[in-house]
């Protein structure tokens, strides 16, 4: 069976030495040898952060999602998140699970944020934490996260799923004034699915002190002080997984290797965006993110139809979600991205559109 290659917004193309690494013998999770790689990779974690504090998790994002509400929020907050897409309404879905009070800004699909709205909004559901996208997955859109800091109230946790960005265009936490930031290793890492990775600033450090909001797994002071103590994860962990992670950073912390990353991702974005000028889609944000291309298709064509066609062309690309899942494609353009096969790709996409009987809602 012919696996397609993967242009979707994850997971993403692995890269050979990441397939060689979760090839090697397994080590054990509480072995000097596994030590040694968690401490290499703790070591290199702030090149992608610009902060000192990070736990890896073994979950997928939305665990790292949950994982930093339950850690850094306490029942007494008030938690504003924003709405902007479908990843961006799993923030008031984990509020109500563990009864936090909560309230959303509702921000159209691939629109900019209206700053101004958002800050009258703010001023009547003043929030002590606030959680948003950095990217929203769903619609391709990156967000300006040092405009929106600027209008937070001065003691606000600023909360950010990074999740499709971390990796794939600069971020620091530090600069955009970032307290918790999420990232998943099937994104821009380039990794399988299978660890998140939640850093944190020293006042979010400060806060997790005494939230009250209950955690068994997730304890993150639980997981950074065996970390810090004795290089150990506190459960069991697909050293793997973590293998691999440390083959990406070392990559990323070689010379160039983040800066050559991210160029990488440019390229991809413009040969796409030239691309869709002779076509007959539209770009669907306003705001497009280096992680990924949302493009909106001419009326009357499904996009789930293109999307099996080109599977049984040997390409993965995705589709839409929510209201809009016939009606965009998502082509994801971060990690290990071939710019000979989305050439291909998009040659592929225009002769599909061309044959458009075959395609049609």
């Amino acid at each position: 069976m012919d696996i397609p290659k993967l242009f979707s917004p994850g997971p993403t193309p692995l890269s050979r030495d990441v397939l060689a690494a979760l090839a090697s013998p397994p080590l054990h999770h509480r072995s000097e040898a596994f030590s040694q790689v968690v401490s290499k990779v703790y070591d290199l974690l702030p090149l992608l952060f610009d902060e000192e504090n990070q736990v890896v998790l073994s979950s997928t994002g939305t665990g790292g999602l949950e994982a930093a509400l339950i850690n850094f929020a306490s029942y007494k907050d008030h938690v504003l998140s924003v709405n902007a897409g479908k990843f961006g309404e799993r923030w008031g879905d984990l509020c109500k699970v563990y009864g936090l009070s909560h309230n959303s800004f509702t921000s159209p699909w691939g629109k900019k944020i209206n700053l101004q709205n958002l800050k009258s909004h703010i001023s009547t559901h003043e929030p002590s934490v606030f959680c948003m996208q950095a990217c929203e997955t769903s619609t391709g859109s990156s967000f300006d996260l040092k405009q929106i800091k600027k209008i937070l109230p001065k003691n606000c946790l600023f909360i950010v799923d990074g999740i499709t960005a971390v990796g794939a265009y600069p971020l620091s936490m530090k600069e955009a004034g970032i307290d918790v930031l999420i990232a998943g290793s099937q994104k821009a890492l380039g990794l399988p699915v299978g660890l998140s990775i939640v850093a944190f600033s020293d006042r979010a450090k400060e806060k997790a002190k005494t939230s009250d909001l209950p955690r068994f797994y997730f304890d993150i002071l639980k997981e950074l002080k065996n970390i810090k103590n004795s290089t150990s994860t506190t459960w069991s962990t697909p050293t793997q997984l973590w293998q691999a992670l440390l083959v990406e950073l070392e990559k990323l912390n070689h010379n160039t290797g983040l800066s050559d990353k991210l160029k990488l991702n440019k390229e991809a974005q413009n040969l796409i965006f030239n691309w869709v000028k002779d076509t007959d889609f539209e770009l669907f944000s306003e705001c497009p993110s280096l992680s990924l291309t949302a493009l909106l298709a001419p009326p009357n064509i499904s996009t789930k139809k293109i999307q099996t066609k080109l599977i049984k062309e040997g390409y993965f690309i995705g589709a839409g979600q929510g209201s809009f899942k016939d009606k965009l494609i998502r082509i994801g353009h971060m990690a290990n991205v071939d710019l000979d096969d989305l050439k291909k790709l998009l040659s592929l996409l225009k002769k599909t559109l061309e044959e458009s009987e075959s395609i049609r809602i």
